[in-house]
């Protein structure tokens, strides 16, 4: 089965993603690899959003932690289970697992994976913002933005390479016939389409990225939506400045990418 993943050098990626089936040296990686019924939705719409719903597949488990009193709780729980792991220092704050598991392909393998993190008592301590289908994470001998310092490996070990069971993600609960996802799409509509007063814009533009984030659009898509709504302001703000406000506020947010 041919597979597909997305490689990009920077957080934010302008234009339309570039997927490749060979392994590329860059910063970051998609979390999930894409079979060809994905990729061919991906390369027609020319982004990756709303990718819930198609297949993804997995064989690797991801790990981040950014909490340094997590840390000996990680690797507790990676070591009693006996588990293979590979330990790296991100440049920054963040240590990386990455886990070799039994390769699973499923519109739920996203979930299935929180679900798996959540009963080995993990939930609170690892970051699992960037579990969904569009999800990036930064590759062994990735640049730190911040620190300027590359991902290197710290140990190693053989071990068991788990099976992931596939959980159907549940049908969201529905409160007065609206979801929590339609409400945030319907939200995310309202703040690019509303126009906002010049002392008000920048919380406009943080509003609109988080909620973005939150409904898993890829951030190249945002900053897409965010140009459009700041063209259509009374007072629009100038392109260096968007750009300058917009990068901060994703950096703020994209904690997942260590």
């Amino acid at each position: 089965m041919k597979l597909y993943r997305e490689y990009r050098d920077s957080v934010v990626r302008m234009g339309k993603p570039k997927l490749s089936s060979s392994p590329v040296a860059s910063n970051f990686m998609s979390v999930f690899q894409y079979p060809q019924q994905t990729y061919d939705y991906i390369i027609k719409q020319g982004s990756m959003k709303d990718l819930k719903g198609q297949e993804v597949y997995c064989d690797e488990l991801l790990i981040d932690v950014d909490d340094p009193s997590q840390f000996a709780l990680v690797d507790s729980v990676i070591q009693d289970h006996g588990f293979n792991y590979t330990k790296y220092s991100t440049g920054g704050r963040s240590y990386h697992w990455h886990i070799r598991i039994q390769p699973m392909l499923s519109v739920h393998a996203p979930f299935s994976i929180k679900h798996f993190l959540a009963g080995l008592g993990l939930t609170e301590a690892v970051d699992t913002s960037f579990y969904h289908p569009a999800g990036q994470f930064r590759q062994e001998g990735a640049t730190h933005q911040k620190t300027g310092k590359i991902k290197t490996l710290v140990t190693s070990r053989q071990g068991l390479v788990p099976t992931i069971p596939i959980v159907a993600e549940p049908e969201p609960e529905i409160d007065e016939e609206v979801s929590e996802d339609t409400h945030t799409k319907f939200m995310y509509g309202v703040l690019l389409l509303s126009d906002v007063g010049k002392g008000k814009r920048y919380h406009r533009l943080y509003a609109i990225v988080r909620h973005g984030l939150k409904l898993g659009y890829d951030p190249s898509s945002i900053r897409y939506d965010v140009g459009l709504w700041n063209d259509n302001l009374l007072h629009p703000h100038s392109d260096t400045d968007i750009d300058k406000w917009f990068d901060m506020i994703l950096r703020q947010e994209a904690r997942r990418y260590g």
